[in-house]
């Protein structure tokens, strides 16, 4: 979330024959797309004055449309929890860099971005905590003197889900303090991220009322 690189530029990478997580290009994308839209918001308002919104409609809505549909049709077909935690968490962060920009022309977009990551991995989470509670453990391996293995799994996986969860608010905080527009993690919808530690089960009920809301 921290991370401040350049987003991706396509050409280079299809030179170099790069490939990327998901994950990874969505946040280029997000960054690139922020970036237009601020330069544009500028331009807009400034030459189309008070019909500056309707323009800036006109200009970016199939954008918005297209970007929407690609995601929800990734979606589809993702399973993978801990990716799906990583775009919210930089959607979160990308709302909060845009407040500070003063710029709220992306907000609706933002929103729709989250209730699609939301409502997915509310589905996915569904799925791990019925395999676990329909797992038998004639199925899962014999046990011997080591942790076993569904044991070491959920222990990464919780691992995994409290850094996404955790790590990076202090930096994002400290910069919207420093821009004087600090917002705090209700009013950005992070509910997620509390005093307390998280189960599967209370993720997947903190999905519900986002996929809800």
């Amino acid at each position: 979330v921290n991370d401040i690189r350049m987003p991706i530029l396509a050409h280079v990478a299809l030179a170099e024959g790069k490939k990327y997580p998901y994950e990874v290009i969505f946040k280029s994308v997000m960054m690139h797309l922020m970036d237009s839209v601020t330069n544009e918001y500028v331009f807009v308002r400034q030459f189309f004055k008070e019909n500056g919104a309707k323009a800036f409609d006109g200009i970016f809505q199939r954008t918005f449309n297209l970007l929407l549909e690609q995601l929800e049709n990734y979606l589809f077909n993702c399973f993978d929890c801990l990716g799906l935690l990583l775009m919210i968490k930089l959607t979160h962060a990308n709302k909060r860099i845009m407040k500070e920009r003063k710029v709220d022309s992306l907000d609706k977009f933002f929103e729709s971005v989250t209730n699609l990551l939301w409502s997915r991995l509310k589905t996915v989470m569904d799925k791990q905590l019925r395999s676990v509670r329909d797992g038998l453990p004639a199925k899962l391996g014999t046990i011997d003197l080591h942790a076993h293995y569904v044991s070491r799994r959920y222990a990464e996986f919780t691992c995994s889900i409290l850094q996404i969860l955790y790590r990076g608010n202090k930096g994002l905080n400290a910069r919207a303090a420093s821009s004087g527009s600090i917002v705090s993690a209700s009013d950005d919808g992070n509910k997620s991220v509390s005093s307390r530690r998280p189960s599967m089960s209370s993720l997947s009920d903190t999905g519900s009322r986002f996929s809800r809301a």
